[in-house]
């Protein structure tokens, strides 16, 4: 899904936040995601793979 951290942070900024058609989800948070990753910081090496 993402090489970077940066990568992962952008899709949980598009993911999270507030649906108004779903009861069940809640108000984004204020700060961003990205604005506290490090972006720069690569995936390579984490348990989490492709298999």
């Amino acid at each position: 899904m993402a090489r970077t951290v940066g990568d992962v942070a952008m899709l949980l900024d598009v993911m999270a936040g507030r649906d108004p058609r779903d009861p069940l989800s809640v108000t984004r948070p204020e700060q961003s995601f990205e604005a506290m990753a490090e972006p720069e910081l690569r995936l390579n090496g984490s348990p989490f793979r492709l298999i």
